[in-house]
């Protein structure tokens, strides 16, 4: 189940976990997925987290000031369609995320990497990248990162190794 609350349920031999993760120093706030697995890791989870992991690093190496928010979320989406997941990517690719208020991290709606979204990424705009697949009723996947738009590209901001956890 992705994006589920607590429910007491102990992993079983062979099933997936997606952490996400999130801090915040002086109301600046930072968030980042992984996904686990304990035994062996099913071919489709594989598939699905090297997709998305494959997609975060286009993503990343994509972003630079004055590059439309759409085309951002295009770079990712064709990784993800080209991979045959397409269908089951429900969501924007991305979403402004820094100075916050409880009870949320995110930024609200400030800006969104999706399609449709016409505005230009600027300098110290930073966000939560968020290539993932949901197969309605089985799984989620999602590897992300937060980053900050520089002067030439992106810095991400989160130091957790972006892998598939193997246990």
């Amino acid at each position: 189940m992705c994006h589920s609350t607590w429910r007491g349920r102990k992993l079983n031999t062979n099933d997936h976990c997606i952490f996400e993760i999130a801090a915040s120093k002086n109301r600046y706030a930072g968030a980042v997925f992984r996904v686990a697995t304990v035994g062996r890791v099913k071919p489709i989870i594989r598939r699905l987290s090297d997709t998305s992991i494959e997609a975060l690093l286009a993503v990343i190496d994509a972003i630079r000031p004055g590059i439309i928010s759409e085309e951002v979320d295009k770079v990712g989406r064709d990784i993800i369609k080209r991979a045959g997941f397409g269908k089951h990517h429900h969501h924007r690719l991305g979403y402004s995320i820094g100075l916050n208020q409880p009870p949320d991290w995110g930024e609200g709606q400030i800006m969104s990497i999706r399609r449709g979204e016409k505005r230009m990424l600027q300098t110290n705009m930073t966000f939560h990248l968020v290539p993932g697949c949901l197969i309605a009723g089985e799984l989620g996947i999602v590897n992300s990162a937060t980053v900050r738009v520089t002067k030439t590209g992106c810095e991400v901001l989160n130091s957790i190794p972006l892998k598939l956890f193997e246990k």
